[in-house]
């Protein structure tokens, strides 16, 4: 559940310990006792995912909108598509954009209209372009779906194995591993929230995590054969949500009609995704 966040870690490090110590010795996944050309060493992996079982969990059974991101690269050959999306939008649901020179300091986005620049085929779930995207290097989509969800709260730790040939040299690189880690904890969070997001996708399935804290919980030292290790354990604590979307059958409330208290006249009520 925390791949992402062991990528975001290393780099941390790697880039904390620059000039210092060289940018591959830090790694991913355990390792055994490493030679003595290859120390220092520092390995990170995940480790023990349990599901809390005395939070209250959330449940929608009910089928109700869902808001969904996507993303999708023009295709260089055909640039207007058509385009599979993920999941199949509710109707007047979709906001698009699309993005020129994604990633550059040139980056832009133009906001493109329903039925002006694009048309989407609500039975076949596909998006076709009518706006020039010949330049354009992705499209990005937020729109609402229909489907019932989740909510469960998990705690997985994560290992930072130490490896040197002396134990006051282990000691001073987990003493700034830990430094790096612990203030770094809202950068790191945010990174896996919004950067690098943990969205997982098949057919009518979807999954998304989200971190709320970070916590050191005990280091371990022993010995490598012929260095010193020492273990440190971290805990992560966050959120799965689970969602099955619901294909047919649903639409918007787009108005409601009532006659109000007290008038004769008929009273339209706008409804407005929020």
């Amino acid at each position: 559940m925390i791949h992402s966040l062991i990528q975001n870690l290393v780099t941390l490090l790697q880039g904390g310990f620059a000039d210092v110590i060289p940018s591959g010795h830090i790694v991913v996944g355990a390792s055994s006792a490493p030679a003595a050309d290859d120390l220092p060493l520092i390995a990170l992996y995940p480790d023990k995912l349990a599901i809390n079982q005395n939070v209250k969990e959330t449940n929608s059974s009910q089928p109700r909108p869902q808001e969904f991101r996507e993303e999708i690269a023009v295709n260089t050959t055909t640039p207007a598509g058509p385009y599979a999306l993920a999941k199949t939008p509710l109707e007047k649901s979709t906001i698009c954009k699309a993005i020129f020179d994604k990633g550059t300091v040139k980056e832009r986005q133009a906001l493109l209209v329903e039925n002006k620049d694009f048309e989407i085929d609500y039975q076949q779930a596909k998006i076709v372009f009518t706006y020039d995207l010949a330049k354009a290097s992705h499209i990005l989509l937020k729109y609402s779906f229909v489907g019932v969800f989740t909510m469960r709260e998990f705690q997985q730790d994560f290992l930072v194995d130490i490896f040197d040939d002396d134990i006051a040299e282990v000691e001073k690189w987990a003493s700034l591993a830990t430094g790096m880690i612990l203030t770094s904890h809202d950068e790191l969070i945010e990174q896996y929230n919004f950067t690098t997001k943990t969205e997982y996708t098949a057919n009518q399935f979807l999954t998304y995590h989200t971190l709320d804290r970070i916590q050191m919980l005990e280091g371990v030292p022993s010995r490598a054969d012929n260095c010193v290790k020492l273990q440190l354990k971290f805990k992560v604590v966050g959120q799965m949500k689970l969602t099955k979307a619901i294909t047919s059958d649903f639409g918007l409330i787009e108005k409601i009609h009532s006659p109000g208290r007290i008038s004769e006249q008929p009273v339209d009520v706008e409804i407005e995704l929020g």
